[in-house]
């Protein structure tokens, strides 16, 4: 079943979200490692940092009950973009958080919603709708494990090497360079999604 579920992703739509999945998926974790410990260094007192994270819960939420009429309305392809742009949104706007009130980086914690439900769950349902019935779970499980397994893996190794780079000796994390760095990682897996990735499902049988 998994060489079958290895041989389903060389479709090309396929190869290119997988692709573009461990581009997104390695920044998606990111927010996780460094956020609160973000809000907590550019002045978010304590007690309010888990309430504003807990925003992009909320988000995601509101994001997962209307992702079916913006996958009628839009497609595949332009939902899925859309989730990775969010990605880099967001970390642009916590890279420039000497120029915004704290307000703004508060509220920014909503694109987690589109993050998530356009680009993850939006892809697990393309893989769902592209796999061969018999082998659907073993490629979802695949699709999972980049999003769930070498994601948060590569993830630790990428935070620790960016801290390292973007921490001169002696001070603090810069986290205006951090998060640049995180967007234009970002960027890259939304590049190749705008230029690779075709949705395959509006001429496959359903």
């Amino acid at each position: 079943a998994l060489t079958s579920a290895f041989k389903a992703y060389r479709q090309s739509s396929m190869m290119i979200l997988l692709a573009a999945t461990f581009i997104i998926g390695t920044v998606h974790f990111l927010y996780f490692y460094q956020t609160s410990k973000f809000l907590k260094a550019i002045g978010l007192n304590d007690a309010y940092i888990m309430p504003a994270m807990s925003i992009g819960q909320f988000a995601e939420i509101a994001a997962m009950a209307g992702l079916g009429l913006m996958l009628r309305r839009l497609g595949f392809r332009k939902v899925i973009i859309l989730g990775a742009g969010c990605y880099v949104l967001r970390y642009l706007v916590f890279a420039n958080f000497a120029l915004l009130p704290i307000e703004v980086i508060v509220v920014s914690q909503s694109l987690h919603g589109p993050c998530f439900a356009c680009f993850y769950a939006a892809g697990f349902i393309y893989v769902d709708r592209m796999a061969p019935v018999d082998i659907r779970h073993s490629v979802q499980t695949l699709f999972g494990l980049m999003c769930f397994g070498i994601g948060p893996l590569t993830a630790g190794q990428l935070n620790g090497t960016l801290a390292a780079w973007c921490t001169p000796t002696g001070q603090m994390l810069d986290y205006e360079r951090f998060w640049y760095a995180t967007a234009a990682i970002g960027f890259v897996g939304l590049a190749v999604l705008v230029c690779l990735f075709h949705d395959q499902t509006e001429s496959t049988a359903t």
